[in-house]
């Protein structure tokens, strides 16, 4: 029995030969289509990668930013240097200013009230004395002491003798105060500028100031409807 052959095995070969035209056509757009639809696809991540990585790789910020009130010319030549901010000044002499305005008011109330009570309970206690030391017995001191008082007040000997030590405790306790808070602040300062540190790498032996120019495309006064943003001035910086 003779041995049947497929017949594409012919066809298949004459076809190619007959319309090779065609199927070369059809070959090269298939060819190119998938050539042009992977290399979009590379090019894409490829730049995508290179667009996140230069961040980090070439320390680039974004450039607008908004400031609370409009710009000095000192401040406006400061950033156009591209030198690096003293981060931990700016904290200290924020923290300063805020401890500054607050605190007088806070401790001045919280003084005179102490202060009030101790000295009244000091004074009756030196009238006493007083009283005994000029032979009276304890009974009869007592009982003469608001008088004694009274009369202290009266003839101005009280409120000299409160003006007197008042001053001098204020002073003392002021600075005590102050330095502690400022301690505690100080604290806080370093922690703060910690986490600015490790989050913006301030100590980058690499880093170089690189000179801006800055331009201010749209300097505009807020109308109030916006909190916090009234004399306002967006900047745009560019290397």
């Amino acid at each position: 029995m003779k041995k049947r052959t497929n017949p594409l095995t012919r066809r298949i070969p004459r076809e190619l030969a007959g319309d090779w035209r065609k199927y070369l056509v059809v070959f090269l757009f298939l060819v190119l289509t998938i050539g042009f639809v992977s290399g979009m696809y590379v090019a894409n991540e490829s730049m995508m990668r290179a667009s996140v990585d230069g961040v980090t790789t070439y320390k680039l910020e974004y450039g607008h930013f908004e400031l609370s009130r409009a710009a000095d010319d000192t401040l406006l030549a400061a950033i156009e240097t591209g030198n690096k901010a003293d981060v931990r000044q700016f904290y200290t002499d924020k923290a300063r200013r805020e401890l500054d305005e607050k605190f007088p008011g806070e401790f001045r109330g919280q003084f005179d009230s102490e202060f009030h009570t101790k000295f009244d309970a000091e004074f009756q206690n030196q009238v006493k004395q007083t009283l005994l030391a000029g032979g009276l017995d304890a009974d009869t001191a007592a009982a003469m002491l608001d008088t004694a008082v009274a009369q202290a007040k009266a003839d101005g000997t009280y409120q000299s003798a409160y003006s007197s030590a008042y001053q001098s405790a204020y002073t003392s306790a002021y600075n005590e105060a102050y330095n502690e808070a400022w301690a505690k602040i100080a604290d806080e300062i370093d922690e703060k500028y910690a986490d600015a540190e490790e989050k913006y790498d301030l100590n980058d032996p690499d880093f170089q100031a690189v000179p801006v120019t800055l331009t201010m495309p749209a300097m505009r006064i807020a109308s109030g409807t916006t909190p916090g943003k009234q004399n306002s001035s967006q900047t745009q910086c560019a290397t």
